[in-house]
């Protein structure tokens, strides 16, 4: 793409004086930025960069996702605050497997679902890519006691997103605008769309979502 840019590029600058070939050099690279911008508008505020996304997510293979839900969870320092043998993990667990089982095995394929309590005590719940769900104990404990319906929501809620592939459609999303931004930049190194590649995760977009 690049080399057939550049060769256009030269037939249109072909007999021109370097002034006036400068002046048409900024001319195209304004046309360029306008247009990368009216995509981008277009691809954030439309159902299109969703869709674009939707496709691309689904040539991915899905243990990519388990593996960015590993390092996202220890970049976010979730395990370490997991507590264990508890009244509340045994719920959430049991709760948890219970709706993972009622899945379609499509759905299951390829996913780790597991579900841990975090020692926090905001009312909030995170689901990362690949499965793992993370409720925190302020969530379980507010008005008394969450119901089993009410924690059964949330878990759905949560599952929903993982088999979505909601974060991976935003990681996605990130990386086609930093494309197009290196493109017209001419950075070189704009990150790969490529399965399993330049999709780690980045300091300016967070792989959990949550309530």
């Amino acid at each position: 793409l690049g080399l057939g840019l550049g060769l256009a590029m030269a037939a249109i600058f072909d007999g021109l004086n370097e002034k006036d070939a400068a002046r048409e050099r900024k001319k195209i690279k304004l046309y360029l930025l306008l247009g990368v911008v009216a995509f981008v508008a277009l691809f954030y505020a439309t159902p299109m960069g969703g869709a674009i996304a939707g496709i691309i997510v689904d040539q991915i293979p899905r243990k990519h996702d388990v593996e960015l839900g590993r390092k996202a969870a220890m970049e976010l320092g979730l395990d370490r605050n997991v507590i264990n043998m508890s009244q509340y993990s045994a719920r959430v667990e049991q709760q948890g497997e219970r709706l993972v089982a009622s899945l379609p095995a499509s759905y299951r394929k390829d996913m780790d679902f597991t579900f841990a309590v975090v020692n926090d005590a905001s009312v909030n719940a995170v689901a990362l890519p690949g499965g793992k769900i993370y409720v925190n104990r302020g969530l379980l404990a507010m008005d008394g006691g969450i119901s089993t319906a009410e924690l059964a929501g949330v878990l759905a809620h949560e599952i929903g997103h993982v088999v979505k592939r909601h974060s991976m459609k935003a990681l996605v999303k990130e990386r086609i605008l930093s494309l197009l931004i290196g493109f017209v930049s001419g950075d070189a190194a704009s990150p790969s769309l490529s399965p399993g590649l330049g999709l780690s995760p980045s300091p300016s977009l967070s792989l959990s979502l949550s309530l």
